[in-house]
């Protein structure tokens, strides 16, 4: 009898430490009832105090709804904007949907399915709205990239990839959103590995056509892989042959490593693409200009291509400062190609015995040094500091016998 007892005060202490614990549950959502009804911060933090015991208690641990009750109490406290709610506990709505993720988990019998993922639903939007104030207004990528990656979280849930998506819309609107953003955040923040991992999601998806792949580029040329940056660009390429972003990253690539041909050719796409782009103008007389004049003499144009390359640069440059007045790097480098040209006529002229012939080059050289004068001043006008524009005006003034303006540079050029 006496075993029997001692068995019986056993079973009885054990029930007695299950209601407890089902009672603590019952009383966490009693204060979350009485916070709904009065909201007083003070209800949930004694709603914490009792939930949080019977999320670890063997009796209660494994209750969908200990679980369920346990993120709308989070969920509540995020959704308060008060001082005393703020302080009961940090990232509640990440507590909220691990709770309600939980539920999930445990609930076999679907008993609280629907509303979990309606919940989930707004949880998704709530981190998302997080995750954009952090990036644009905060300016705090890694708690951006954080957030974002909770959007992702919660759109990859089994229970949410098998929801109706008519009935919730928004959420392929965050998953492409969130995604692009994260990777854009991760970018930002030099996180390459992070960054790359998105960036290629995107491109697996579709999302937002060659933007991805310009940014997979980038990371690429920034860890010095051209080979990998040139096969991303290439499969861009393929599939968005006129996306001018693709089109410029792969100029990008070809004026780097010197391959001109290549250069003009991109530029002409892009410049179609982007008719009023002053920047391509400019590049494309560059290259022009480059052409004419290569340091391999094997390279070196004949004088009726030299005349050609030499006019297609001084069009675009001149292209380029109509689109842009200001724009110094065009306006000088027309000066130049002048001045330039001006200059290696001088020099070939010395060798040249006929006296008519040497009158005639000599003044076509004068021409073209008078020519590049208004565009070296325009660029000086721009940039007072740039030294080879004051070399060249220095050179000008002294052959034009302008004392004044050759004294005013050339005290510049010492400073």
């Amino acid at each position: 009898m006496k075993s029997l007892l001692t068995t019986s005060a056993a079973i009885l202490i054990g029930g007695s430490a299950a209601m407890a614990q089902a009672g603590k549950v019952t009383s966490a959502y009693n204060y979350f009832t009485s916070y709904n009804q009065y909201k007083d911060a003070n209800d949930l933090r004694e709603a914490v105090d009792y939930i949080e015991p019977a999320t670890t208690n063997e009796k209660t641990m494994l209750s969908a709804k200990t679980f369920y009750y346990r993120g709308l109490i989070y969920h509540a406290i995020y959704q308060d904007s008060s001082a005393k709610a703020k302080s009961i506990v940090v990232e509640p709505l990440t507590l909220a949907t691990e709770s309600y993720i939980k539920t999930l988990e445990l609930d076999a019998k679907k008993e609280y399915f629907k509303e979990i993922v309606a919940r989930l639903y707004v949880a998704d939007n709530q981190f998302y709205n997080m995750g954009i104030k952090e990036y644009n207004e905060n300016k705090n990528n890694l708690k951006a990239v954080e957030y974002f990656e909770k959007v992702l979280q919660i759109n990859a849930l089994p229970a949410i990839v098998e929801a109706d998506k008519a009935a919730m819309p928004y959420y392929g609107f965050l998953d492409t959103n969130a995604t692009s953003l994260a990777a854009g955040a991760a970018f930002e923040m030099k996180d390459y590995e992070k960054a790359k991992k998105y960036f290629q999601v995107m491109i697996d998806k579709g999302y937002r056509a060659g933007r991805p792949y310009t940014n997979m580029a980038q990371i690429l040329k920034t860890e010095k892989n051209d080979e990998a940056m040139m096969e991303v660009i290439k499969k861009g390429r393929a599939k968005y042959p006129d996306d001018a972003a693709l089109i410029i990253e792969e100029l990008n690539y070809y004026l780097s490593t010197g391959k001109d041909k290549e250069a003009e050719a991109n530029l002409q796409l892009a410049i179609s693409k982007d008719p009023n782009n002053h920047q391509l103008h400019f590049a494309l007389g560059s290259i022009y200009d480059k052409l004419s004049s290569p340091d391999d003499v094997a390279k070196k144009p004949s004088k009726e291509e030299y005349q050609a390359l030499r006019k297609k640069a001084e069009t675009a440059y001149l292209k380029a400062i109509e689109l842009s007045p200001e724009y110094f790097n065009a306006i000088y480098n027309l000066g130049a190609l002048h001045f330039n040209e001006g200059g290696d006529i001088l020099k070939t002229a010395g060798d040249i015995k006929d006296d008519k012939l040497y009158d005639q080059e000599t003044k076509r050289a004068e021409a073209l040094l008078q020519k590049a004068l208004p565009y070296l001043e325009k660029a000086h006008q721009l940039d007072e500091k740039d030294k080879n524009t004051l070399i060249s005006l220095k050179e000008l003034y002294f052959r034009n016998g302008n004392e004044a303006k050759y004294a005013e540079i050339k005290a510049l050029i010492g400073k």
